[in-house]
């Protein structure tokens, strides 16, 4: 069981050493705002408490293995840390998530715990940025409170939040660079009451998103109100962005979509349940080599349906700096880019075999988080 390749970094020296670096300021341009001392920031956000982070490669008959593991003493744990450290909770995927959908994760955070914690945090690191956020609550409520009168941010979102966070995203309908940044994909926010966290939501990113346009009057669709907010329509390289969110809720969830039909499918599926994604074949067998699905933290990624389309994006990338997408390799400096010929690549049919899917998986003890990731040996090549 020996790793292939294993990494250590000793997390409490590095961040010691961050935390009591000497700074220096400029004499002749000081600074009017006293900035946040370094040490404080490290331990406000829980870096400074810790101890060790490694991982673990391993390659094996039934797939490859990565193990994350972060070692930060529960009593120690604090900011970021304690945000992120999900609860021992069952994250398999919902009956609602179909079986199509080639990305999902579901995390099973404490949404008002959580907004707890980072509020300490921010006191943590000055009391101005506890100030600041509290005075933008305000603002967002008095705002909002012109044309909504129920408008309260705390009260209908924030202490309404629960413990469930999912997303899940579907193949791009087209074959354009901009179809893939348009992906049908759909948010959900576990909450308390749906409707008032629904309209919190949709009040907050209309004042913030759509301040020349307003928004469109709610639209009922067996039995749930759908928010539409316009979005901003600046443009990305060519690439068309969204032109509107849609917001709604159901079974508990807030749901967010730039796709209305993503989120259509999502309310009927109380009524016309979906072929699930927790039935896909060997999903319950590679979700065992990552610990479950409860520890609170599960992920799948159908590989071979996203790199289907990466392949077709690499190999017509000089068709998508003048068809309007966004060509991935601009992030490259040009003297790679011009060692790097993708219209070499293969036809992907016969090179899809090599390819299956992905999983990943989260848990929280005392001594640590811990982080799985396992793609199985794809059947074709047993």
């Amino acid at each position: 069981d020996a790793p292939l390749y294993y990494g250590w970094l000793n997390a409490k020296t590095l961040f010691y050493a961050l935390a009591h670096t000497p700074r220096t300021q400029n004499p002749q341009a000081p600074s009017p705002i006293a900035a946040p001392q370094l040490d404080k920031i490290l331990d406000a956000t829980g870096l400074a408490g810790l101890r060790s982070v490694s991982f673990a490669y391993r390659e094996t008959r039934d797939g490859s293995q990565v193990n994350f593991f972060v070692a930060a003493p529960e009593a120690d744990r604090k900011g970021l840390i304690k945000i992120f450290a999900a609860a021992h909770k069952s994250a398999v995927p919902q009956s609602f998530v179909p079986a199509d959908a080639v990305k999902f994760w579901r995390w099973r955070l404490d949404g008002q715990d959580g907004w707890a914690a980072l509020e300490k945090m921010l006191g943590d690191i000055s009391p101005m940025a506890t100030a600041g956020l509290n005075s933008a609550i305000d603002m967002a409520n008095a705002n909002a409170k012109r044309t909504d009168p129920d408008f309260d941010l705390r009260k209908n979102l924030i202490e309404n939040l629960g413990d469930d966070f999912i997303s899940y995203q579907k193949a791009p309908a087209g074959k354009s660079l901009a179809d893939m940044n348009n992906a049908p994909s759909l948010y959900l926010i576990g909450v308390q009451k749906g409707e008032p966290a629904a309209t919190a939501i949709k009040d907050l990113l209309s004042l913030s998103l759509s301040r020349r346009q307003k928004p469109a009057e709610p639209r009922n669709f067996q039995g749930h109100k759908i928010y539409t907010v316009p979005l901003p329509g600046a443009r990305v390289s060519g690439a068309a962005a969204p032109h509107s969110l849609y917001i709604s809720s159901s079974s508990g969830y807030a749901a967010l979509s730039t796709d209305v039909s993503t989120l259509e499918e999502y309310l009927r599926s109380g009524e016309k349940p979906p072929k699930p994604l927790s039935g896909t074949p060997g999903l319950v067998d590679a979700a065992q080599h990552v610990g479950g699905t409860g520890g609170g933290l599960f992920g799948y990624q159908n590989q071979r349906e996203v790199l289907r389309f990466l392949f077709k994006t690499l190999k017509n990338q000089d068709a998508n700096d003048s068809g309007g997408g966004v060509n991935p390799m601009v992030a490259l400096p040009k003297a790679v880019r011009d060692w790097l010929d993708f219209s070499l690549l293969p036809d992907y049919d016969p090179v899809s075999k090599y390819f299956y899917f992905s999983v990943y998986a989260g848990n929280t003890t005392a001594d640590g988080l811990s982080f799985k990731f396992f793609a199985p040996r794809p059947p074709q090549m047993k």
